[in-house]
């Protein structure tokens, strides 16, 4: 085969088995570092049994979810991998008619009636909530990410305002800015919450580390030392968390693991097998630099300037 240059035939090939060995997976953006991994697993492990990978991308938009995965089915994927719950119900209406297996990643709901691989989004996010009230934090504010057609974003702030509430720590509107995920919305999103009449956080939740690091950027050019003035919290534990100046206080989300979990029930599936609908990832709290108790009353930093 490898003298002569022979290639499979793949259409013939499914033409016979009635199996095209294609799975497609559709994410949001591939400029995210944590969904390129999620897909560099799961395509590794489907690889390995003979199964192509088909990949898509919406930017977010579920009516372009919607027109991708009916492409990825026209092209032959047998089976889908998708991001969250929040689908256009077309979608789900689709794979039920054509009985094409899916799974939804970066979510675990065990009472969902469709297969989840993933984490629980609000107790995720409750964890960083946790930390900063038992630091001592209580004028705490969010920069979140878009909640519009997201259960991610809208369950992580759920279970934030879910756990403040917890500690009789509200949580008013004014007290939260969404926000695109990028740097600049970060910083944006800051500056505003910092700008306001009501009195000055001493921590700021961040719905990830890009929005994080904005955040980070823009109390460092207002003179504000962090931890001392003011605590910044991420998730998903980014490769340059670590690197920051101070290095960021995360939630570690392991893309890897999930990747590998999906691929495992959609092989599993394909294969006939019985798989359990739900499985879950484990993520974790790393503590780093920018979290810390908030000054005692009379003690003072920096001042905003």
């Amino acid at each position: 085969m490898h003298e002569l240059g022979y290639v499979r035939n793949h259409a013939a090939r499914a033409l016979r088995s009635q199996r095209s060995h294609m799975v497609g997976v559709l994410i949001p953006t591939l400029d995210y570092a944590l969904y390129a991994r999620l897909v560099s697993a799961a395509s590794t492990q489907l690889s390995a049994a003979g199964i192509s990978t088909l990949i898509a991308t919406f930017d977010y938009d579920l009516d372009a979810e919607l027109r991708e995965a009916r492409l990825l089915l026209e092209r032959g994927a047998e089976a889908l991998m998708l991001v969250g719950e929040c689908h256009r119900q077309e979608i789900y209406d689709l794979l039920h008619q054509f009985g094409v297996p899916f799974v939804n990643t970066y979510t675990f709901d065990p009472e969902s009636a469709y297969p989840t691989a993933g984490f629980d989004n609000s107790a995720s996010a409750a964890i960083m909530a946790r930390h900063l009230v038992h630091l001592g934090h209580s004028d705490i504010c969010v920069i979140s990410g878009i909640t519009e057609d997201n259960d991610r974003t809208t369950k992580r702030l759920d279970g934030i305002q879910a756990e403040l509430a917890r500690h009789d720590i509200s949580l008013p509107a004014s007290r939260v800015i969404e926000s695109p995920y990028s740097i600049s919305g970060g910083k944006k999103a800051c500056a505003l919450l910092l700008s306001r009449d009501d009195p000055q956080p001493t921590a700021i939740v961040c719905g990830n580390d890009v929005l994080a690091l904005g955040a980070l950027i823009e109390c460092t050019a207002r003179g504000l030392d962090v931890p001392g003035d003011i605590s910044v919290v991420g998730f998903d534990n980014l490769e340059f968390a670590t690197h920051l100046n101070p290095p960021l206080t995360t939630i570690d989300v392991p893309a890897r693991d999930m990747g590998i979990a999906a691929a495992e029930f959609i092989l599993g599936k394909l294969s006939g097998d019985e798989v359990p609908m739900h499985n879950s990832v484990e993520v974790r709290l790393i503590l780093r630099s920018s979290t810390a108790p908030p000054r005692a009353p009379g003690v003072h930093g920096r001042s905003i300037s």
